[in-house]
């Protein structure tokens, strides 16, 4: 018979499995520690006894008994009964003293299968008892029971942080990294369990997840589709990114070139298509269409078209993607700029991370009007990826570089270097998920012409802020609020600008 039920864990008389039960150790109780067996825990019982207990099924802690029997230094000793099955053990404190009734009423409620409700009462009270092994490991099971992956997360790794060799976090961790998705990470804790020759119990629940991790994948080799519409409105402070000034060197400004605000409206249509073309390799296809309208701006009325082809091929860790974008703009009912570019990316897993690299690099031609803004650019990116949230969230670190060089060196302004960087993060709160980005780029102008006589400059701010409500308002729609600002500073002061864009939009996608 197994060591462990749900609310206990067995007492026998010798480290055997075929010997004697003369007890039980209850879920949550402790009991001094006289002695190590490879797969046992010795433990000092009433009237000078001793009996074992299975150590895959108890925890070792470092609180100390005020009166050590037989005057030895002893440890206390944890149950943890069956956390493939039941895992609502709660650990005593090590070394505080305090009112565990809640830990107590949240074990009752999830012998109950009431596990909303355990992780609801507990998550009341994290913020005084986070770092407690008992109330961390409760909470990790509560919240992964109860559909909160991410959050039981970060409760078990605090408890592995205390106790790295007690398997029921272990094994609870290693399930929360699989319901999040974060198979590398699942698959790797999972293993290292089976290293350690788990009882057959918990081997049996360890190769189960393991088939599924390693199960073929049944989308794999079948096309995936999606098409996208979108709608949005707003307010935006200044369409055309345009100085506040009404005149530059003694010239008075047209009114189209001094800031203009706006509410706008607009409209999105798109498709991805992804179809695998071999064991490791894939072809991507996108397009997309997008058209503003600014009622009291429609001067600068924009509309885009998009295209984009892409190979991938993975190779262990590493993902290669090459492919070409095009795309087309149009400003107030006429062509504005095109362009064709090269694309490369690489990324590669890290432990727990992921690396990516983009290079970007093509011409980009402007109306003939325009013609000495004409450019071949060349952009880069580089990007550490850490999750949040485990696995619900990112947070990204992103190096950006680039130059653009004007086709007409000898008699355009244009050429220009670009550094920066920006950081991005997703993250889940409230059931929503929500995105932050706040970015700086160092864009001096290097051509052989000046600006007016000046040497351009500009240093430039971005940040945004949005959150995405799924099923409004209506099933298998997104709503998404945002607001997004832009601070340009320029030594040329007629490319001195801020900009402010607050706005709402609504996706669908099929």
């Amino acid at each position: 018979m197994s060591e462990a039920v749900s609310s206990y864990v067995n007492i026998r008389a010798r480290p055997d499995t075929s010997s004697s039960i003369i007890g039980a150790l209850r879920r949550g109780k402790s009991a001094p520690l006289v002695g190590e067996r490879k797969e046992w825990f010795e433990i000092s019982l009433s009237g000078g006894r001793t009996g074992f207990v299975s150590r895959y099924w108890t925890q070792r802690s470092d609180e100390r008994y005020e009166e050590p029997p037989r005057g030895t230094p002893v440890y206390s000793l944890q149950s943890d009964p069956a956390p493939a099955v039941s895992p609502v053990a709660s650990r005593p404190p090590t070394g505080q003293a305090r009112n565990r009734d809640v830990l107590a009423r949240a074990s009752t409620l999830m012998d109950q299968d009431r596990s909303q409700d355990a992780f609801a009462l507990l998550a009341s009270v994290e913020k005084d008892w986070a770092g407690d092994s008992g109330f961390d490991y409760l909470y990790g099971v509560a919240a992964l029971d109860s559909g909160n992956a991410g959050e039981a997360i970060f409760a078990l790794e605090r408890v592995i942080r205390s106790l790295p060799k007690f398997v029921g976090a272990r094994l609870e961790l290693a399930r929360a990294l699989y319901e999040t998705g974060d198979t590398d990470r699942a698959r790797y804790e999972f293993e290292s369990l089976l290293a350690d020759n788990p009882p057959a119990v918990v081997r049996g629940v360890i190769d189960g997840y393991l088939d599924a991790l390693n199960a073929p994948d049944p989308a794999a080799g079948r096309a995936q589709k999606m098409v996208y519409a979108i709608g949005a409105a707003g307010y935006d402070s200044n369409a055309n990114g345009a100085a506040d000034i009404n005149s530059f060197l003694g010239f008075t400004l047209d009114p189209r070139s001094t800031e203009t605000d706006t509410a706008f409206a607009e409209a999105q249509f798109g498709g991805l298509y992804n179809r695998p073309i071999g064991p490791n390799s894939e072809v991507s296809l996108q397009a997309g269409l997008r058209h503003r309208h600014n009622p009291s701006a429609e001067f600068v009325d924009q509309s885009f078209v998009t295209t984009s082809m892409a190979l991938g091929y993975t190779r262990g860790k590493n993902k290669f993607v090459s492919g070409f974008g095009l795309y087309w703009s149009g400003l107030d009912s006429g062509f504005n700029e095109r362009s064709a570019a090269l694309d490369f990316g690489w990324q590669r897993a890290l432990e727990k991370n992921a690396l990516q690299l983009t290079l970007r690099a093509g011409p980009v031609r402007f109306h003939s009007s325009q013609k000495v803004r004409d450019i071949d650019r060349v952009l880069y990116t580089l990007t550490l990826r850490q999750p949040l949230q485990g696995g619900k969230g990112s947070l990204d670190w992103i190096a950006i570089g680039g130059r653009d060089r004007a086709e007409d060196r000898l008699t355009s302004a244009y050429s220009n270097s670009r550094q920066g960087g920006r950081i991005a993060s997703r993250w889940q709160a409230m059931n929503h998920d929500f995105d932050f980005s706040v970015g700086f780029l160092r864009i001096p102008y290097n051509g052989n012409q000046s600006f007016f006589g000046i040497d351009r400059k500009d240093e430039q701010i971005t940040t945004s802020l949005a959150m995405e409500v799924k099923d409004k308002p209506f099933r298998g729609w997104t709503f998404v609020p945002n607001v997004r600002y832009v601070n340009n500073d320029s030594n040329v002061a007629i490319f001195n600008y801020d900009r402010i864009e607050v706005g709402v939009l609504f996706r669908a996608t099929r």
